[in-house]
């Protein structure tokens, strides 16, 4: 008997978001990530947690903008919130005001991530730019380009242990 696979959005996004940042770690990032709820539970926009060098922004926006250097993650940890959202479109703006909300119910988070979705309407990339705290938003394309590269760090990685055998 064969298992079907489970297409709930939700836990799809969740999934594939958390592979990628498995594969982060994998390649040496010092991050920990956890998921407070079950899928589809009431969960203030937490869908997972990570800890992490405080300037992961800036080694995503490398990665994503294929920039040759490439920052080492600080020492210095921090909370990030990440809400997952598994869109073929954009989000729009009601996501947006929701998603910056939901960053009052979660204080212990020094950034906030919107991840997911082809791109943000006019009205979300306002809300969320516009917002006391530190918001990004990363596109399934973005989780994408992080994902591929990290993909191939790995491969260097297991590539040189082999050379060295």
């Amino acid at each position: 008997m064969s298992k079907k696979i489970n297409d709930d959005k939700g836990k799809k996004g969740e999934r594939d978001l958390m592979k990628t940042i498995f594969k982060m770690e994998e390649a040496g990032e010092d991050i920990d990530i956890k998921k407070p709820t079950y899928t589809n539970e009431p969960d203030d926009g937490l869908d997972l947690e990570m800890k992490c060098g405080h300037n992961i922004g800036e080694l995503m926006n490398a990665i994503i903008h294929d920039k040759e250097k490439k920052p080492v993650l600080s020492q210095k940890k921090i909370k990030v919130r990440i809400d997952a959202k598994n869109y073929g479109g954009r989000i729009g703006k009601p996501v947006a005001d929701k998603f910056v909300a939901d960053c009052e119910k979660n204080p212990q988070a020094a950034e906030h991530w919107l991840v997911g979705g082809e791109r943000l309407t006019k009205g979300a990339k306002e809300v969320i730019e516009d917002s006391e705290h530190v918001c990004r938003y990363y596109s399934q394309e973005d989780i994408n380009k992080v994902d591929n590269y990290y993909e191939n760090e790995l491969r260097n990685i297991v590539d040189n242990c082999n050379d060295e055998g």
